[in-house]
């Protein structure tokens, strides 16, 4: 006569027990996912936030498109904007938005997610870099849509002294500019010294090949603009 072992019910065990039959597994699990993620170093948790950020700003990108072209329909009963500047803060805001809070962005998340995994590499070349760009990302997108919104931005007021929320917008749009720097270093970095042993740069796929130029496009053209930015603040700093 044989004995048949029927194997128990893992679900229906104790916390415990479960935790000693897999210990690994359940080491590996989030105690605290939103702390995890903040504080994670791994590519893809990092990318995905980039590309969430991104899509959140473009949302707010899509309301000020929107509300620019009501303001720009050609009836007397239809004023979005109370004054002339402000809608050229507006128009302004949503066309700066639109490139450095959701474009750039939205490719750089989805080079940090996709990039590692076509090249064979662990992670990224300095992920705490990455993850220090995302949050200073963020942090100064919404300082700059404030500032922005609070009579500040880019907007010539003929000679006017420059306001604080001006002088704010330019900080907060060269911080912007730089954690794209930052997060377009990284990717280089990961492409140039984190492939697979034997993988050449004309065997990596074309997503990697296209992101490594539009990453060394970013690379040449932003310091430029962040320079730019830096000077047009101690001139405004210089007239205040």
């Amino acid at each position: 006569m044989t004995i048949t072992e029927i194997e128990p019910d893992a679900s229906a065990a104790p916390v415990a027990v479960r935790e000693a039959m897999a210990p690994a597994v359940y080491q590996r699990l989030p105690k605290n996912i939103l702390a995890d993620s903040v504080s994670s170093g791994d590519h893809k948790v990092i990318g995905r936030l980039w590309i969430l950020g991104s899509l959140l700003f473009g949302l707010f990108t899509l309301v000020a498109d929107v509300l620019v072209r009501i303001e720009r329909v050609d009836t007397d009963s239809v004023a979005v904007f109370t004054s002339l500047t402000t809608y050229e803060q507006w128009f302004s805001m949503h066309r700066v938005s639109l490139v450095f809070l959701f474009v750039v962005p939205l490719l750089i998340g989805i080079a940090m997610v996709m990039v590692p995994l076509q090249i064979g590499a662990p992670s990224l070349a300095f992920p705490r870099a990455a993850a220090a760009a995302l949050w200073s990302w963020v942090v100064a997108g919404a300082i700059m849509i404030v500032s922005w919104a609070l009579d500040g931005g880019l907007v010539d007021r003929s000679g006017a002294t420059v306001s604080q929320a001006t002088q704010l917008s330019m900080l907060a749009m060269a911080a912007v500019v730089l954690s794209l720097l930052i997060a377009s270093l990284v990717i280089i970095t990961t492409i140039f010294t984190e492939r697979s042993k034997g993988m050449s740069l004309y065997n990596v796929p074309l997503f990697t090949w296209s992101m490594l130029v539009a990453a060394s496009v970013w690379l040449l053209s932003l310091p430029v603009l962040f320079s730019n930015l830096m000077v047009m603040w101690i001139d405004a700093r210089g007239e205040a």
